[in-house]
């Protein structure tokens, strides 16, 4: 499945209107920060793509990504951020990090966008269980 983790609920209706059952990707919206996600949660749930926005407070989110990464997590991983700090880029691919999409001045990623960095994380992820014509546009 897809999981987008985001506290912003208009970023959760966009992905979902481009993502869900497309690819033959199910989509899971959690409207939430990955720092304040349950260990739990990810405990139960195998994740294909985890998609995070990074949020304001992009440290927590980077180590809550650390986090996930040390407990054994191995999805492939997609953030979602306005402008990066090069140390941020440095920390991010550390944790193998597939891709980034820009939200620079508030604009949403277009579709293709998503689409593009989805299928690639999805590609490059040995971790990911979809078969290879599930991954296609």
């Amino acid at each position: 499945n897809v999981t987008l983790i985001s506290e912003n609920s208009t970023l959760q209706q966009h992905f979902r209107a481009v993502l869900d059952g497309r690819q033959s990707f199910e989509f899971v919206g959690v409207e939430n920060s990955v720092a304040n996600v349950s260990d739990e949660h990810f405990k139960l749930t195998q994740f294909d793509l985890l998609i995070i926005d990074l949020g304001q407070d992009r440290e927590d989110s980077i180590s809550a990504i650390a986090k996930l990464r040390k407990n054994g997590v191995r999805s492939a991983i997609v953030t979602i951020s306005d402008d990066l700090e090069q140390s941020d880029v440095r920390a991010l691919l550390h944790l193998r990090a597939s891709d980034w999409l820009s939200m620079v001045d508030g604009r949403m990623p277009t579709n293709g966008e998503i689409i593009e960095a989805s299928l690639k994380a999805v590609r490059e992820n040995p971790n990911v269980t979809l078969s290879k014509s599930s991954a296609r546009y």
